[in-house]
Parts: structure tokens; C-alpha cells; sequence
């Protein structure tokens, strides 16, 4: 009982100090409206609105802090993004959306530390992504199941191969596919990924695959040769 008592107490002082306050546009329209600590610190719900009336932007604040659902807004009033935070860190799932309101992209972060991007279709397919990785633990080689269209032991002078490279855990977009003699192209389809790789002349082709860690760092994860013929 002393202990709820006591956490009414603080309460009741806390709200004592707490101040609501207003911004306003040269037009008059209110700007935004908040609360702050005795400190001055943002504190409580943080509204933010457009000259227009609508809402550009709310969530909670804890000391200055964002903590919470912060969640942002187009001038049309469709949702543009919603970030959560924990005491000013990024922590969960940010979501994005497009200015009809249909998801597109989101983000993972931990404890302020993005982990990866992800942009989508507008059924909510992935199309494009990156998820960080831990550099000293990357997957091997060997542990990705190469698939190719046809002739996996040779490829054909100036006909094109479609490669399929898959692993559990690696999105497909962070793979970057390199080859001796010959082009690479990033296939897109309706319901796939693929590269595509067309040889130039007879002789031998090398396979570099290489990892994007992060945004900033690219690895090497071997390489394979191929036999290359005339048709």
C-alpha cells in the first residue's frame, strides 16, 4: 500500500512540473502542441501538423526522449512511416509507406543498431533488400545451392544461362555475381530473382561470389571455374 501511495506522489509531482505548450504558423494554424518537463524536455505526446491543419507527425517523449510508436504523416493524411522507439533509440520495425498509404519498405533495428532494409511491391512482395551481417560469420560456398538453367558443367559460347543462387538465411539482393569472359545481368521476374550470365568466347570462365555485408562492406565467398564451348 506505501508503495502505490508512494508512486501517486511522484506522479502527482511530475505532472506538477509538466507545462503544455503550442507552436503556431505566421497563418495562425497551430504548429504543434506538446508538453515539457521542468527541464524543457519534450515530455508526453508530441503533435506536429502541417500549415494545412493535418497531421505531420505524433509520439510520446520521456525526458527529451522519443519512446514509443512515432508515426509520421503526408500532407494528404496518408501514413507515411511509422519508426518505434525505445528512450531515443531505434528498436523494432520501421514501416514505410507510399502516398496512397500502401506499404513499401521497412527496417530492422536493435537497440539503435540498423540490422537491414527491405523495399516491397505493391502486393507486399520483396523486391530489393539488405540485411547486415556478421562479417566474421559468414556463410561458405558450399553452403549455397547453385542452380543453373541448363549445361551446369559448361556454358555455350553466346548463350545466355540463368543462375539461381539460394541459402536460408541470405536475401538473394546482397549477392553480387561476377564472372570472366562474359556479361552478368540481374534477371527480375514475376516470382523470382535470378542472374543471368552469356560467355564470350571458348575457353574457361571464372564464378566470383561475393557478399554485401553491410552498406559500406563487400566479402568474397569463393570462387568456381566453368568450361566455356562453341555451340
Amino acid at each position: 500500500m506505501q508503495k502505490i501511495l508512494l508512486e501517486i506522489l511522484l506522479l502527482r509531482i511530475m505532472l506538477s512540473c509538466t507545462k503544455y505548450q503550442k507552436d503556431y504558423y505566421n497563418s495562425g494554424n497551430i504548429k504543434a502542441n506538446y508538453k515539457t518537463d521542468k527541464n524543457g524536455n519534450w515530455h508526453g505526446l508530441y503533435k506536429k501538423f502541417y500549415n494545412n491543419g493535418r497531421l505531420e507527425f505524433k509520439c510520446n517523449y520521456s525526458q527529451g526522449f522519443p519512446d514509443g510508436l512515432a508515426r509520421f504523416y503526408y500532407p494528404n493524411g496518408e501514413l507515411k512511416m511509422i519508426k518505434p522507439f525505445k528512450m531515443g533509440l531505434l528498436d523494432g520495425t520501421v514501416k514505410g509507406y507510399d502516398t496512397n498509404g500502401i506499404f513499401n519498405y521497412s527496417e530492422k533495428h536493435l537497440n539503435g543498431n540498423i540490422l537491414g532494409y527491405y523495399y516491397y511491391d505493391a502486393n507486399g512482395k520483396m523486391i530489393n533488400g539488405l540485411e547486415y551481417l556478421d562479417p566474421n560469420d559468414l556463410p561458405k560456398l558450399e553452403d549455397f545451392n547453385i542452380q543453373f538453367s541448363h549445361r551446369q558443367d559448361t556454358f555455350v559460347v553466346g548463350d545466355t544461362t540463368l543462375i539461381d543462387i539460394m541459402h536460408d538465411s541470405i536475401l538473394k539482393f546482397q549477392l553480387i555475381l561476377m564472372f570472366t569472359n562474359g556479361s552478368v545481368k540481374y534477371d527480375y521476374r514475376k516470382d523470382s530473382f535470378n542472374f543471368s550470365f552469356t560467355p564470350k568466347r571458348k575457353g574457361k570462365s571464372v564464378m566470383l561470389i561475393n557478399i554485401q555485408v553491410n552498406d559500406t562492406l563487400r566479402m568474397n565467398l569463393g570462387k568456381k571455374e566453368y568450361i566455356v564451348i562453341d555451340s
